[in-house]
């Protein structure tokens, strides 16, 4: 985000999970036959959706956690969002988005690969993706070297997401 902010006039509006979206899909279907309000988590999916659908660019987080791939709260986020898919609602808004997926942990690629396709399959225009193995649960544990290669990396892909139209 500080990197997005030299770039140019950059507002962003951020969710945290499970906070806000503080209960499971439960997979009843309900949003793929009807409109999407009749969720009964609508009250939290709306909000996020709005954004989504408002939004130049998205950006989505998520730690690796072991032998699975994004954390669950990400999981779930997409699950309460799979009306979404082209094949069942598509969304002229998403079709001239692009996206940002980051992910830490020893696994990166395996937790930004179901990301990148749940929005391919939005119909999301451009995914850029970087992952950082880490190999430890905070920033400040690992060398300052390391930090600063990361942070080199981190700058040079949020300027090339930033310049390049969705």
């Amino acid at each position: 985000m500080d990197e997005l902010n030299k770039c140019g006039d950059v507002t962003f509006v951020e969710f945290f999970m499970p906070e806000a979206i503080p209960v499971f899909c439960t997979g009843c279907q309900i949003c793929l036959g009807n409109p999407y309000d009749k969720c009964p988590h609508s009250k939290f999916i709306i909000p996020i959706l709005n954004e989504l659908l408002n939004a130049d660019g998205l950006i989505f987080t998520t730690p690796h956690f072991g032998a699975c791939s994004m954390s669950g709260c990400m999981k779930n986020l997409l699950d309460h969002l799979d009306f979404l898919t082209i094949t069942v609602t598509p969304r002229k808004e998403l079709f001239n988005k692009k996206a940002f997926i980051i992910s830490t942990g020893t696994g990166s690629t395996a937790a930004m690969k179901p990301i990148k396709k749940y929005l391919m399959n939005w119909g999301v225009n451009r995914v850029f993706s970087i992952g950082f193995r880490m190999f430890t649960d905070k920033w400040d544990k690992m060398p300052i070297s390391k930090q600063q290669r990361f942070e080199k990396r981190l700058r040079s892909s949020a300027r090339k997401f930033f310049l390049i139209p969705g």
